[in-house]
């Protein structure tokens, strides 16, 4: 079984023409740059001796050894209370900054994506439905499964109302026409080329509804607000926790 140590050591000399001795130096500097207490003992303990948070900032520090220009996050802050969210969170803002590297996160959690992203894309059925500065799309979501999806999030950022349930084949046109309460025959024909949202060419949106072809007039519906949770863009699960007097330790 490999210490938390090794998992990085093995990271780094995978990348680097370094010394075991060096690699393992290297690891405790990681680990005390991820946040770990006293890295010169964790760098030889193993994972099942750590909390969830500490595994987190391991996982952090094995990728940071690569030193990459594009690091991504797949549901960084999965499975853990909302308060180590909210330092995991603050740990990877402080060092996409620091080191001046990109941050692609893949996640359901739009809390996460309202702290860390300046940009946001929305998927559905494999394909893009809907792109923009993350506090244009979070506010006033143009594609009817963006509308749903921040809908059925509650208050507090939880999910809340079930989803449509997707199609395991998605269908020829707009991925969506299934579910869609406002589909018309030209959705099922092609997928919708990106238009500008009310004249906003930083936020665009995949239908039929949108586009200099169409009459405002024929707009079936318009953007709307995504609700309270989404009120504040800048608001993070950190931010929620301490509000609600939440405490824990990573």
């Amino acid at each position: 079984m490999y210490t938390v140590g090794d998992q990085i050591a093995e990271a780094i000399t995978f990348h680097q023409d370094v010394s075991g001795e060096q690699a393992r130096e290297r690891a405790i500097d990681l680990l005390g740059t991820v946040g770990l207490s006293r890295p010169a003992e964790r760098v030889d303990e193993y994972p099942h001796e750590l909390s969830d948070g500490m595994c987190q900032r391991v996982a952090i520090a094995i990728a940071l050894a690569a030193e990459p220009d594009l690091l991504i996050a797949d549901e960084p802050v999965s499975a853990l209370d909302v308060m180590i969210q909210g330092r995991i969170i603050d740990l990877l803002d402080d060092l996409r900054k620091e080191r001046d590297f990109s941050l692609v996160l893949v996640t359901h959690d739009l809390r996460v994506v309202a702290s860390l992203a300046d940009r946001m894309v929305v998927l559905y059925g494999g394909t893009d439905v809907e792109r923009g500065t993350t506090a244009d799309v979070l506010q006033t979501p143009a594609h009817p499964y963006s509308q749903d999806l921040f809908a059925s999030f509650t208050g507090d950022g939880e999910r809340g109302d079930d989803l449509a349930t997707r199609d395991p084949i998605p269908p020829q046109g707009c991925r969506f026409h299934r579910e869609c309460a406002h589909a018309v025959d030209d959705c099922r024909d092609s997928k919708p080329p990106f238009a500008a949202v009310e004249g906003d060419d930083a936020h665009r949106v995949s239908c039929v509804h949108y586009g200099p072809e169409r009459d405002p007039g024929e707009i079936l519906f318009e953007a709307r607000r995504a609700g309270a949770a989404f009120d504040d863009p800048e608001e993070t699960p950190k931010q929620t926790a301490e509000a609600d007097g939440g405490d824990s330790r990573d």
